[in-house]
């Protein structure tokens, strides 16, 4: 640590000399500065050591090992009742879990490690793994030795498919193999069907098996960032899903399969193709939460009245020019966030006491939304880049009702 601490002062006098003399060479400076910069890290990592070192094992129940450059695992023996070890971007090689004595161990991070071996013992804690850009080429085997084991995270890795023993183990309920490039095959939905959470996200996906159906124990699937636009018909039968991600992908209109997903609670279609919201969301009666901005819609229809459910519905960046007046009825709306769009005039919110966000700034409104400004509930509101037209009189209101507003803790953007 003293030759560490040594280079960093040395380095800093010559940044300082070298800053005083003229001309200034700014490549070299910017080396210097760097090299400064490195030591610094350095003497950091090395108190981070130090204080490990000095951690009383038997009572540590969490220990932060991320980021030092490791290329072998510190002595971990005697820390019998950690919980969650985060050996996350470092330069280990290897892992091998029997060097970790704790039989508590619930949470273990390796990502960012390019790891080339990777052996687990048979082990009843932990619960979750995080093996993110690992350089993985395939999911370890060993793996399946974590009998307590509910969720992995594997993105960022180049594995291809999943294996046969991922549907034996019985407690996994989360799998992220997201920006792996896999093409999913009717055998890697087999070897999904117990999972509850699965995130298949940047996998340049153009179309999904027709066996989506075995998802049968699925409630989260997350599908963005591919090249997507349909659904196979036998999605309709995964009764228990909750949760439905399309973000950023190129459906053109909304598959009329979706609205056969009556367990439905969150969908999302943000950044695709839509022109319209077809009528037949109206069967979602379950559903919470509506994504779709980042579209073409012109139209709310007049079938998204009845989701009675609702309670955040986002629609900015869309083509909109007027909301219909029945939306004020949605009792249970905690947040509505239409701006970016083209409206002209909104209907008055007094009775949506429910809502506690409205973004309705950068759109074409003339007239002051003041039924917004006294919702009882509101901890933002965004009305900015609007051209509203206001009296001198209705000037001198509005700025003391957004005073009144911002010295109750509400956020306001005008």
């Amino acid at each position: 640590m003293k030759n560490h601490i040594l280079l960093f002062f040395f380095l800093v006098s010559i940044f300082v000399v070298q800053a005083q003399d003229e001309p200034i060479d700014l490549d070299s400076l910017e080396a210097v500065r760097m090299e400064a910069y490195k030591a610094k890290i350095a003497l950091q990592n090395e108190q981070r050591l130090l204080d490990f070192e000095d951690l009383v094992k038997d009572s540590v129940k969490r220990v932060d090992l991320s980021d030092l450059e490791l290329k072998l695992l510190p002595d971990l023996k005697g820390f019998s009742q950690l919980k969650d070890l985060d050996l996350s971007e470092n330069d280990l090689k290897e892992f091998k879990e029997k060097e970790i004595s704790s039989t508590n161990l619930k949470e273990l991070n390796l990502s960012g490690n390019n790891l080339e071996k990777i052996k687990f013992s048979k082990n009843d804690s932990i619960v979750t793994l995080k093996l993110n850009e690992c350089g993985l080429k395939k999911i370890p085997r060993s793996i399946k030795k974590l009998r307590g084991l509910k969720r992995i995270e594997l993105d960022k890795n180049q594995i291809s498919k999943i294996p046969g023993f991922i549907r034996k183990m019985r407690s996994l309920e989360e799998i992220n193999v997201s920006f792996n490039g896999i093409q999913i095959s009717e055998r890697d939905l087999k070897n999904c069907h117990n999972l509850k959470i699965i995130q298949f996200i940047g996998n340049d996906l153009v179309v999904l098996p027709e066996n989506i159906n075995v998802l049968v124990a699925a409630r989260k699937l997350n599908f963005s960032q591919n090249q997507l636009n349909s659904l196979p018909q036998s999605m309709a039968e995964l009764d228990s899903l909750e949760t439905l991600i399309f973000y950023k992908n190129q459906f053109e209109k909304i598959p009329e399969v979706v609205f056969d997903l009556a367990s439905l609670e969150e969908l999302d279609f943000y950044y695709n193709n839509l022109s319209e919201v077809p009528e037949g969301i109206s069967k979602l009666s379950s559903l919470n939460v509506l994504y779709i901005s980042y579209n073409q819609i012109a139209v709310i229809p007049e079938s998204l009245k009845d989701l009675k459910n609702l309670k955040k519905l986002y629609m900015h960046h869309n083509q909109l020019i007027g909301l219909p007046p029945w939306i004020v009825d949605f009792d249970k709306l905690e947040i509505l966030d239409v701006g970016y769009n083209k409206l002209i005039l909104l209907p008055d919110f007094t009775k949506v006491t429910s809502l506690i966000e409205v973004d309705v700034q950068e759109n074409d409104l003339s007239e002051m939304p003041w039924s917004l400004l006294e919702l009882p509930k509101l901890e933002r509101l965004f009305i900015k880049n609007n051209p509203f037209e206001l009296s001198e009189d209705e000037l001198v209101v509005f700025k003391s009702l957004v005073e009144d507003l911002i010295e109750k803790g509400v956020r306001v953007s005008f």
